[in-house]
Protein backbone atom coordinates (compact mmCIF):
# COMPACT_ATOMS: atom_id res chain seq x y z
CA UNK A 1 0.00 0.00 0.00
CA UNK A 2 1.28 3.48 -0.75
CA UNK A 3 1.65 5.87 2.33
CA UNK A 4 1.92 9.49 2.44
CA UNK A 5 5.21 10.57 1.01
CA UNK A 6 7.20 11.88 3.52
CA UNK A 7 11.38 12.11 4.33
CA UNK A 8 12.80 9.78 6.27
CA UNK A 9 16.47 9.18 7.82
CA UNK A 10 17.63 6.07 9.38
CA UNK A 11 20.66 6.42 11.95
CA UNK A 12 22.44 3.43 13.11
CA UNK A 13 26.09 1.60 13.50
CA UNK A 14 28.35 2.76 10.45
CA UNK A 15 31.11 0.77 10.32
CA UNK A 16 32.68 -2.56 8.04
CA UNK A 17 30.41 -4.88 9.35
CA UNK A 18 28.42 -7.10 7.03
CA UNK A 19 25.24 -7.66 9.21
CA UNK A 20 25.06 -3.94 9.94
CA UNK A 21 25.51 -2.61 6.22
CA UNK A 22 22.68 -5.49 4.96
CA UNK A 23 20.37 -4.82 8.08
CA UNK A 24 20.85 -1.22 6.80
CA UNK A 25 20.09 -1.68 2.95
CA UNK A 26 17.01 -3.84 4.10
CA UNK A 27 15.32 -0.90 6.71
CA UNK A 28 15.93 1.18 4.13
CA UNK A 29 13.77 -0.29 1.25
CA UNK A 30 11.03 -1.10 3.78
CA UNK A 31 10.87 2.02 4.25
CA UNK A 32 10.65 3.16 0.82
CA UNK A 33 7.34 2.09 0.87
CA UNK A 34 6.44 5.04 2.81
CA UNK A 35 8.91 7.98 1.44
CA UNK A 36 12.28 9.08 0.46
CA UNK A 37 14.79 6.96 2.76
CA UNK A 38 18.45 8.37 3.80
CA UNK A 39 20.94 7.10 6.07
CA UNK A 40 22.87 9.11 8.07
CA UNK A 41 26.55 9.00 7.43
CA UNK A 42 29.42 9.93 10.06
CA UNK A 43 31.39 11.90 7.58
CA UNK A 44 30.48 13.38 4.29
CA UNK A 45 29.66 10.85 1.88
CA UNK A 46 27.90 10.57 -1.55
CA UNK A 47 26.79 8.02 -3.92
CA UNK A 48 28.88 9.48 -6.53
CA UNK A 49 31.66 8.83 -4.29
CA UNK A 50 30.89 5.32 -3.60
CA UNK A 51 30.61 4.87 -8.01
CA UNK A 52 34.06 6.22 -8.65
CA UNK A 53 35.69 3.89 -5.56
CA UNK A 54 34.14 1.31 -7.75
CA UNK A 55 35.70 2.65 -10.84
CA UNK A 56 38.76 3.10 -9.94
CA UNK A 57 39.09 -0.64 -7.92
CA UNK A 58 37.89 -2.37 -11.31
CA UNK A 59 40.49 -0.48 -13.16
CA UNK A 60 42.82 -1.69 -10.73
CA UNK A 61 42.13 -5.24 -11.39
CA UNK A 62 42.09 -5.13 -14.89
CA UNK A 63 46.02 -4.29 -14.23
CA UNK A 64 46.42 -6.91 -12.03
CA UNK A 65 45.99 -5.49 -8.59
CA UNK A 66 43.26 -7.29 -6.85
CA UNK A 67 40.78 -5.30 -5.16
CA UNK A 68 37.22 -6.52 -3.65
CA UNK A 69 34.59 -3.65 -4.41
CA UNK A 70 31.81 -5.34 -2.90
CA UNK A 71 31.93 -2.70 0.25
CA UNK A 72 31.55 -0.16 -2.56
CA UNK A 73 28.73 -1.67 -4.49
CA UNK A 74 26.78 -1.89 -0.97
CA UNK A 75 27.29 1.53 -0.26
CA UNK A 76 26.20 2.75 -3.39
CA UNK A 77 22.76 0.99 -2.95
CA UNK A 78 22.65 2.84 0.47
CA UNK A 79 21.20 6.57 0.34
CA UNK A 80 23.45 8.85 2.50
CA UNK A 81 22.17 12.00 3.67
CA UNK A 82 24.11 15.12 3.19
CA UNK A 83 23.48 16.12 6.74
CA UNK A 84 25.71 14.51 9.75
CA UNK A 85 24.05 14.11 13.35
CA UNK A 86 24.98 15.89 15.71
CA UNK A 87 26.76 18.78 13.23
CA UNK A 88 23.32 19.84 11.13
CA UNK A 89 20.56 19.61 13.52
CA UNK A 90 18.35 21.91 12.49
CA UNK A 91 18.61 21.00 9.08
CA UNK A 92 17.50 17.68 9.86
CA UNK A 93 14.44 18.79 12.23
CA UNK A 94 13.52 20.68 9.35
CA UNK A 95 13.85 18.96 6.34
CA UNK A 96 13.03 15.31 8.12
CA UNK A 97 9.42 14.18 9.01
CA UNK A 98 10.81 11.07 10.86
CA UNK A 99 14.06 10.08 12.08
CA UNK A 100 14.57 6.16 12.41
CA UNK A 101 16.79 4.22 14.95
CA UNK A 102 17.81 0.63 13.99
CA UNK A 103 18.47 -2.09 13.60
CA UNK A 104 21.30 -3.97 15.17
CA UNK A 105 23.22 -3.11 18.57
CA UNK A 106 22.62 0.74 18.20
CA UNK A 107 21.81 0.98 21.92
CA UNK A 108 24.73 -1.27 23.48
CA UNK A 109 26.01 0.42 26.09
CA UNK A 110 29.38 -1.39 26.26
CA UNK A 111 30.25 0.07 22.19
CA UNK A 112 32.46 2.74 22.61
CA UNK A 113 30.14 4.83 19.97
CA UNK A 114 27.07 4.52 21.95
CA UNK A 115 25.62 8.64 22.30
CA UNK A 116 23.19 11.12 22.01
CA UNK A 117 23.21 10.43 18.36
CA UNK A 118 21.92 7.11 18.28
CA UNK A 119 18.74 8.05 20.32
CA UNK A 120 17.64 10.49 17.98
CA UNK A 121 17.99 14.17 19.95
CA UNK A 122 18.72 16.03 17.37
CA UNK A 123 14.43 15.95 16.52
CA UNK A 124 11.47 16.68 17.97
CA UNK A 125 10.47 13.59 20.27
CA UNK A 126 7.11 13.20 18.05
CA UNK A 127 9.98 12.08 15.26
CA UNK A 128 11.44 9.97 16.97
CA UNK A 129 10.94 6.08 16.48
CA UNK A 130 13.07 2.61 17.02
CA UNK A 131 12.80 -0.27 14.40
CA UNK A 132 14.19 -3.54 16.25
CA UNK A 133 16.59 -1.85 18.22
CA UNK A 134 19.37 -3.85 19.93
CA UNK A 135 20.57 -3.55 23.21
CA UNK A 136 22.37 -6.90 22.57
CA UNK A 137 22.84 -7.47 26.76
CA UNK A 138 20.97 -9.17 28.49
CA UNK A 139 20.92 -6.56 31.86
CA UNK A 140 21.69 -2.49 31.45
CA UNK A 141 24.53 -1.56 33.84
CA UNK A 142 23.21 0.64 37.07
CA UNK A 143 24.99 4.01 35.60
CA UNK A 144 23.24 3.41 32.62
CA UNK A 145 19.82 3.07 33.03
CA UNK A 146 18.52 6.81 33.82
CA UNK A 147 20.26 8.19 30.57
CA UNK A 148 18.40 5.11 28.69
CA UNK A 149 15.33 5.97 30.50
CA UNK A 150 15.34 9.50 29.59
CA UNK A 151 16.17 8.81 26.34
CA UNK A 152 13.45 6.23 25.73
CA UNK A 153 10.77 8.28 27.28
CA UNK A 154 11.08 10.89 24.23
CA UNK A 155 10.65 8.16 21.68
CA UNK A 156 7.74 8.34 19.67
CA UNK A 157 7.34 4.85 19.34
CA UNK A 158 9.74 1.87 20.40
CA UNK A 159 10.48 -1.65 18.66
CA UNK A 160 13.21 -3.60 19.90
CA UNK A 161 14.60 -7.28 18.43
CA UNK A 162 15.49 -9.11 21.08
CA UNK A 163 13.17 -9.94 23.98
CA UNK A 164 15.66 -8.95 26.82
CA UNK A 165 15.92 -5.52 25.32
CA UNK A 166 12.16 -5.21 25.78
CA UNK A 167 12.21 -6.70 29.13
CA UNK A 168 15.29 -3.72 30.09
CA UNK A 169 12.91 -1.05 28.05
CA UNK A 170 10.00 -1.63 30.18
CA UNK A 171 11.62 -1.98 33.53
CA UNK A 172 13.33 1.73 32.96
CA UNK A 173 10.13 3.17 31.10
CA UNK A 174 7.26 1.35 32.34
CA UNK A 175 6.18 0.33 28.80
CA UNK A 176 6.92 -2.85 26.98
CA UNK A 177 7.92 -2.34 23.28
CA UNK A 178 7.32 -4.47 20.29
CA UNK A 179 9.33 -7.27 19.61
CA UNK A 180 10.15 -7.46 15.87
CA UNK A 181 12.35 -8.99 13.56
CA UNK A 182 15.87 -7.61 12.20
CA UNK A 183 14.97 -6.07 8.89
CA UNK A 184 16.97 -8.33 6.93
CA UNK A 185 14.49 -10.79 7.38
CA UNK A 186 11.71 -8.24 5.87
CA UNK A 187 13.46 -8.84 2.55
CA UNK A 188 12.71 -12.44 0.79
CA UNK A 189 15.71 -14.93 -0.30
CA UNK A 190 14.97 -13.50 -4.18
CA UNK A 191 16.00 -9.90 -3.43
CA UNK A 192 19.00 -11.12 -1.58
CA UNK A 193 19.99 -13.21 -3.86
CA UNK A 194 20.00 -10.72 -6.38
CA UNK A 195 22.37 -8.71 -4.65
CA UNK A 196 24.54 -11.94 -4.18
CA UNK A 197 24.95 -12.74 -8.14
CA UNK A 198 27.02 -9.14 -7.95
CA UNK A 199 29.83 -11.12 -6.05
CA UNK A 200 32.45 -12.58 -8.40
CA UNK A 201 33.81 -15.32 -6.20
CA UNK A 202 33.15 -18.76 -7.84
CA UNK A 203 33.96 -21.53 -5.70
CA UNK A 204 32.88 -24.61 -7.87
CA UNK A 205 33.98 -27.45 -4.70
CA UNK A 206 31.54 -28.23 -2.17
CA UNK A 207 32.01 -25.93 0.77
CA UNK A 208 30.97 -25.33 4.03
CA UNK A 209 31.02 -21.82 5.98
CA UNK A 210 32.16 -21.03 9.43
CA UNK A 211 31.85 -17.27 9.85
CA UNK A 212 32.24 -16.62 13.47
CA UNK A 213 33.29 -13.17 15.71
CA UNK A 214 33.64 -14.19 18.60
CA UNK A 215 36.55 -16.68 20.10
CA UNK A 216 36.34 -20.04 18.74
CA UNK A 217 36.61 -22.56 20.99
CA UNK A 218 39.08 -25.89 20.24
CA UNK A 219 36.60 -28.07 20.61
CA UNK A 220 34.30 -26.33 18.26
CA UNK A 221 36.99 -26.21 15.59
CA UNK A 222 38.14 -30.01 15.66
CA UNK A 223 34.20 -30.39 15.33
CA UNK A 224 33.91 -28.74 12.34
CA UNK A 225 36.74 -29.93 10.64
CA UNK A 226 35.20 -33.30 11.36
CA UNK A 227 32.16 -32.00 9.97
CA UNK A 228 33.43 -30.77 6.89
CA UNK A 229 35.01 -34.29 6.23
CA UNK A 230 32.07 -35.92 6.65
CA UNK A 231 30.10 -34.11 4.38
CA UNK A 232 33.38 -33.96 2.08
CA UNK A 233 33.47 -30.35 1.94
CA UNK A 234 36.32 -28.07 2.19
CA UNK A 235 35.96 -24.93 5.04
CA UNK A 236 35.73 -21.18 3.91
CA UNK A 237 36.63 -18.91 7.19
CA UNK A 238 34.98 -15.94 6.53
CA UNK A 239 36.86 -14.50 9.07
CA UNK A 240 40.10 -15.53 7.80
CA UNK A 241 42.54 -15.00 4.94
CA UNK A 242 43.28 -17.42 2.40
CA UNK A 243 42.88 -18.26 -1.03
CA UNK A 244 39.55 -17.31 -1.92
CA UNK A 245 38.41 -15.07 0.80
CA UNK A 246 39.88 -12.40 2.32
CA UNK A 247 39.34 -9.81 5.38
CA UNK A 248 38.04 -7.91 2.37
CA UNK A 249 35.43 -10.51 1.97
CA UNK A 250 32.15 -7.96 1.40
CA UNK A 251 28.39 -7.83 1.59
CA UNK A 252 27.75 -9.65 -2.17
CA UNK A 253 30.76 -12.04 -1.70
CA UNK A 254 29.22 -12.82 2.21
CA UNK A 255 25.36 -13.00 0.73
CA UNK A 256 27.06 -15.58 -2.23
CA UNK A 257 28.85 -17.78 0.15
CA UNK A 258 26.24 -18.32 2.68
CA UNK A 259 23.55 -18.74 -0.19
CA UNK A 260 25.92 -21.77 -1.87
CA UNK A 261 27.36 -23.26 1.51
CA UNK A 262 26.33 -27.12 2.15
CA UNK A 263 26.44 -26.18 6.08
CA UNK A 264 27.03 -23.25 7.90
CA UNK A 265 28.86 -22.39 11.67
CA UNK A 266 28.63 -19.49 12.96
CA UNK A 267 28.23 -17.79 16.53
CA UNK A 268 27.05 -14.82 14.53
CA UNK A 269 23.37 -13.19 14.44
CA UNK A 270 23.43 -12.43 10.93
CA UNK A 271 25.12 -15.68 10.13
CA UNK A 272 22.13 -16.92 11.67
CA UNK A 273 19.44 -15.17 9.90
CA UNK A 274 20.78 -15.31 6.33
CA UNK A 275 21.42 -18.96 6.85
CA UNK A 276 17.39 -19.40 7.60
CA UNK A 277 16.42 -16.61 4.23
CA UNK A 278 18.91 -19.31 1.85
CA UNK A 279 17.36 -22.36 3.76
CA UNK A 280 20.89 -23.47 5.03
CA UNK A 281 21.47 -26.25 7.39
CA UNK A 282 23.43 -24.68 9.92
CA UNK A 283 24.14 -24.68 13.85
CA UNK A 284 24.84 -21.59 16.31
CA UNK A 285 28.18 -21.83 18.24
CA UNK A 286 27.03 -20.34 21.37
CA UNK A 287 29.41 -17.14 21.53
CA UNK A 288 31.62 -16.90 25.47
CA UNK A 289 31.05 -13.74 27.62
CA UNK A 290 34.18 -11.25 26.33
CA UNK A 291 35.45 -9.08 28.74
CA UNK A 292 33.86 -5.44 27.93
CA UNK A 293 30.98 -6.79 25.93
CA UNK A 294 29.22 -9.26 28.35
CA UNK A 295 26.71 -11.95 27.43
CA UNK A 296 25.75 -11.36 23.65
CA UNK A 297 23.36 -14.16 23.15
CA UNK A 298 19.58 -12.48 23.84
CA UNK A 299 19.28 -11.62 20.47
CA UNK A 300 20.21 -15.35 18.94
CA UNK A 301 18.21 -16.75 21.67
CA UNK A 302 14.91 -14.85 20.72
CA UNK A 303 15.61 -15.54 17.19
CA UNK A 304 15.57 -19.14 17.62
CA UNK A 305 12.73 -19.04 20.01
CA UNK A 306 10.34 -17.18 17.21
CA UNK A 307 10.92 -20.03 14.88
CA UNK A 308 11.26 -22.99 16.57
CA UNK A 309 14.77 -23.44 16.31
CA UNK A 310 16.40 -23.56 19.76
CA UNK A 311 18.24 -27.17 18.71
CA UNK A 312 20.54 -25.37 16.50
CA UNK A 313 22.28 -23.52 19.17
CA UNK A 314 25.19 -25.50 20.70
CA UNK A 315 26.13 -24.02 24.43
CA UNK A 316 28.29 -26.95 24.98
CA UNK A 317 30.50 -29.85 23.37
CA UNK A 318 28.09 -32.73 24.70
CA UNK A 319 25.77 -31.87 22.13
CA UNK A 320 27.92 -32.11 19.46
CA UNK A 321 27.95 -35.80 20.35
CA UNK A 322 24.24 -36.84 18.72
CA UNK A 323 22.73 -36.84 15.39
CA UNK A 324 21.79 -33.48 14.10
CA UNK A 325 18.04 -33.36 12.73
CA UNK A 326 17.64 -31.18 9.42
CA UNK A 327 15.74 -28.09 9.38
CA UNK A 328 12.29 -28.41 7.59
CA UNK A 329 11.82 -25.37 5.61
CA UNK A 330 8.33 -25.93 4.58
CA UNK A 331 7.29 -25.85 8.29
CA UNK A 332 9.57 -22.27 8.80
CA UNK A 333 8.53 -20.43 6.18
CA UNK A 334 4.68 -19.69 7.10
CA UNK A 335 6.12 -18.85 10.91
CA UNK A 336 8.71 -16.29 9.25
CA UNK A 337 5.60 -15.07 6.96
CA UNK A 338 3.90 -13.97 10.10
CA UNK A 339 6.53 -12.03 11.83
CA UNK A 340 6.65 -10.38 8.58
CA UNK A 341 3.38 -9.60 8.72
CA UNK A 342 3.99 -8.56 12.34
CA UNK A 343 6.39 -6.19 11.24
CA UNK A 344 4.71 -4.43 8.46
CA UNK A 345 1.71 -3.74 10.60
CA UNK A 346 3.72 -2.22 13.50
CA UNK A 347 5.04 0.02 10.30
CA UNK A 348 1.39 0.68 8.94
CA UNK A 349 0.48 2.16 12.05
CA UNK A 350 3.36 4.54 12.26
CA UNK A 351 3.29 5.97 8.86
CA UNK A 352 0.11 5.82 7.26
Amino acid sequence: MEGKRMKIGIVTIISHNLGNRLQNYALQEILKTYGTVETFPLERTSNMKCTLKILVKKILNVCGIKKNYSWDMMDRKVKWSKYICGKNDLQIEKKYDYLVAGSDQIWNPLFDFNSDREFLVSVNKNKRIAYAASIGIDQLPENQKRRFRDNLLNFKAISVRENAAADIVEEITGKRPEVVIDPTMLLKQEEWEKISKESDMDIQEKYIVKYFLGVESKEYSEYIAKLANKLEAKIININSENKEISTECGPSDFLKLISKASFVCTDSFHGSVFSILFKRQFLIFDRPKQKGYGKMSSRIDTLVGKFNLEKRVIKNIEQLNGTIERIDYDKLEPLIETERNKAHLYLDRLFL
